[in-house]
């Protein structure tokens, strides 16, 4: 989308700097992501556990937070030099994010307790 935005120039080179900013700190946080999507669920060996797909991907909780916090801003920052508008995400994902932490917590710690420890 940040490539498409520099071709149009449908918005200012400052507000189009500030984007690419923006999604050069995202980009990292995406990747992890992606890994982890498809070491831990898309794609996952049976022989290989959720912990090892976790520790492949190099994320954390807080590389969640990050990514969905600045995924936020540049929505704002992209919708803003478009039309001046903003989107407040008054409807927060923590309650949906808490969910599927915990719900891998518990598949985590079923497998470590069939297998008989973490790998």
């Amino acid at each position: 989308m940040v490539e498409e935005l520099h071709k149009s120039a449908l918005i200012p080179k400052a507000a189009l700097d500030q984007v690419q900013v923006k999604y050069d700190l995202a980009k990292p946080l995406w990747q992890k992501v992606s890994v982890l999507r498809n070491e831990a669920f898309a794609h996952r060996p049976s022989e290989q556990s959720i912990t090892s797909a976790f520790k492949k991907a190099g994320i954390t909780p807080n590389n969640l937070r990050d990514l969905v916090k600045c995924t936020k801003e540049l929505i704002n920052e992209i919708t803003h030099a478009l039309d001046r508008t903003v989107h407040s995400f008054n409807l927060s994902a923590t309650h949906d994010t808490l969910s599927m932490l915990e719900d891998l917590r518990t598949r985590w710690s079923a497998t470590v307790a069939s297998s008989g420890g973490v790998d």
